[in-house]
């Protein structure tokens, strides 16, 4: 159920301008008594009434309403403060003209249907105010109504069938056509008349996309702030494999470049910022450090409900540019249908159009979307490119009968294997990898691929040091975090309370916040989950006098400890020749790693167990413990 008062959450729409105009090929005879009213401010119901005006439908986001009113009030009617105009209800008749929109060919979208992608397949759940079921240009497949006392997803406001309309209208020789106009559509009801939802209803909206298995999620709405419900809901959507696209907000020219707003800001979240036709960020366009692309957002013309004249209006706002993405998706999915969601996602941010500075900047993030030129599958089997996600790099070597491969990356030998893929983790970048590929009949053969990486941007890495691949790596696989989108800190110093998360996430521990068995660890400690499942899993114990002093820093020695317990790992079958580990508590342990590959000790044989660790060192233990191609 949707709460009500104080505790609602309100949602926004996106539409910074709009203009209805009457289609010239759309047209039938006025009832003499129906009319469109526009009016400016909030509609004064109560004044209407003493003109006779009974009000059929009002659309408050479009400044329109539907009324019946006898023609003689007309002239006075029109002339009171807050009316703009008054114009005839007209009936919409089907005729063979269809406009396309000046935004098809920002984006290429001519391209990618000249190539036989028009979303054919792709569900897309439209999260916003309904969509219009009756409209001649578009065809809801289904969908769901999450506000109270809600029994349909109809449009009542005008929004949702816009942002319809700009992903999926048909290509019918009538109004307007979509980017995706063979995409299936469904209207996923959360925001009421006036466009206003709460955390409730977008997540039950969000529930039910995942459950009828939608592949993408377009959100044209914002949130007043930060909401820790909604965040969550949006990431396990993501995981499940849905894109999300968000619009960046419209508040560009008042907040400036402070970011964009929530939900686009999420991780999870594909923001999408909007642009006119001269390719330049429009000024009302909120923008940010978590602003991913943009796209065409002013002067869209689309559907909207039919009473509203023919069903066709223009507007403006970051809430039209979310739609040309979620379309553009929609081809890109078409056409690989084997990708993941985040393979497309990448795909996305290395197909688009740089705009502004060079490379990914605030004002229009990677840069305008466009069609899908970069595949994921190179011409050449051989060597086929398969991800560059969060700096994952990953190749198929395909070379029948090959008998040793050796990898250069930017002219560095990387590896020498036999394998048939490689994985390679490095920082946002442009990368030259060359494979030298001797086959069964001996011959050797050399491939070269030329690789642009878009994230991670950690500006306090560089690919010369000895542990960043190691930290690429356990980011990639949610392990260790950022302290934002640039900054790693690898020489900052471990705490015991941060080591045991990362061992948790690595193995799988729930890290649920809880109570634990040590006084000094609340229930509200960020690790306390995984320090309970620790203790229970005898990876960790605290100290006698009962705490675990989580902020405590974490030596090498008591790394040792973590890890030979968490990896179970066998016991030591050879005397190390470290000098200065022998009778201290974690011997055997440090032994145990060094045998399993995790450590080589410093080259005048000592270990120095005593020292703390960095996040970097223990970035490399850690990794190396995780995955054997780190030894």
């Amino acid at each position: 159920m949707q709460p009500t008062g104080k505790l609602m959450l309100t949602f926004m729409l996106l539409v910074s301008t709009f203009a209805w105009q009457p289609m010239g090929s759309l047209a039938r005879a006025a009832d003499s008594d129906e009319f469109i009213l526009e009016y400016e401010g909030k509609l004064d119901e109560e004044n209407l009434q003493d003109y006779g005006v009974e009000i059929v439908d009002v659309f408050p986001t479009l400044g329109l309403a539907s009324i019946i009113v006898e023609k003689s009030a007309i002239t006075s009617l029109v002339n009171e403060q807050g009316i703009v105009g008054i114009y005839e209800n007209k009936d919409v008749q089907l005729q063979g003209s269809q406009q396309v929109s000046w935004s098809f060919n920002k984006i290429e979208q001519p391209i990618m249907e000249q190539g036989g992608q028009t979303g054919k397949g792709v569900q897309i759940a439209v999260l916003d105010t309904g969509i219009d079921t009756n409209h001649p240009d578009l065809i809801v497949k289904g969908g769901m109504c999450a506000l109270n006392n809600c029994d349909s997803y109809d449009d009542d406001n005008g929004h949702g069938t816009h942002v319809a309309g700009i992903i999926g209208a048909e290509d019918n020789d009538i109004g307007v056509k979509g980017v995706a106009p063979d995409a299936d559509i469904f209207a996923v009801k959360v925001l009421d008349e006036i466009g206003e939802g709460s955390s409730s209803s977008i997540l039950s909206g969000i529930n039910w996309a995942i459950d009828n298995d939608m592949d993408i999620i377009n959100l044209s709405l914002t949130t007043s702030g930060k909401d820790t419900a909604l965040q969550r809901g949006l990431a396990k959507a993501y995981e499940a494999g849905l894109l999300i696209v968000g619009a960046s907000g419209n508040k560009g020219d008042v907040v400036g470049g402070s970011d964009v707003a929530y939900p686009g800001q999420f991780d999870s979240v594909i923001a999408v910022g909007g642009i006119q036709d001269n390719l330049v960020r429009m000024s009302s366009s909120s923008y940010g450090p978590s602003l991913e692309v943009v796209a065409p957002g002013s002067n869209i013309y689309s559907t909207v409900p039919t009473e509203l004249g023919n069903g066709y209006a223009y507007m403006s706002g970051t809430s039209m540019a979310a739609p040309h993405v979620s379309g553009m998706l929609a081809l890109y999915m078409e056409k690989i249908p084997n990708a993941t969601n985040k393979e497309l996602r990448t795909l996305l941010q290395q197909n688009t159009l740089d705009l502004g500075r060079l490379g990914r900047d605030d004002e229009y993030g990677y840069g305008l979307v466009q069609a899908l030129e970069t595949d994921l599958q190179e011409d050449d089997s051989t060597v086929s490119l398969i991800s560059t996600a969060n700096g994952k790099v990953e190749f198929l070597i395909g070379e029948e009968g090959q008998k040793e491969y050796t990898i250069y990356r930017n002219g560095e030998e990387v590896v020498r294997s036999t394998n048939t893929s490689f994985l390679d983790y490095v920082l946002a970048g442009e990368y030259m990898y060359e494979f030298s590929v001797e086959g069964g009949d001996g011959v050797t053969k050399t491939y070269t691929r030329n690789v642009n990486v878009l994230e991670p941007n950690f500006t306090d890495l560089t690919m010369g040091k000895w542990f960043t691949p190691n930290m690429i790596y356990l980011y990639n696989e949610s392990i260790l975090t950022g302290f934002d989108q640039y900054s790693m800190k690898p020489g900052q110093i471990v705490t015991r309370g941060q080591a045991v998360a990362m061992i948790g996430r690595a193995l799988g521990l729930d890290g649920q916040k809880r109570a634990t068995s040590f006084a000094d660890v609340g229930s509200q400690y960020f690790a306390s989950g995984y320090i309970q499942e620790a203790v229970g899993e005898n990876i960790v114990t605290g100290f006698p006098d009962g705490s675990f002093r989580p902020n405590d820093k974490v030596t090498r020695a008591e790394m040792a400890i973590l890890l030979a317990k968490a990896y179970e790992l066998a016991e030591p079958t050879e005397t190390s020749s470290f000098k200065d580990v022998n009778g201290i508590t974690a011997e055997k342990n440090i032994y145990q790693i060094a045998e399993a590959g995790i450590t080589q000790g410093y080259e005048d044989n000592t270990f120095q167990p005593f020292l703390p660790m960095t996040r970097a060192q223990f970035s490399v233990f850690l990794s190396r413990a995780e995955n054997e191609n780190f030894q």
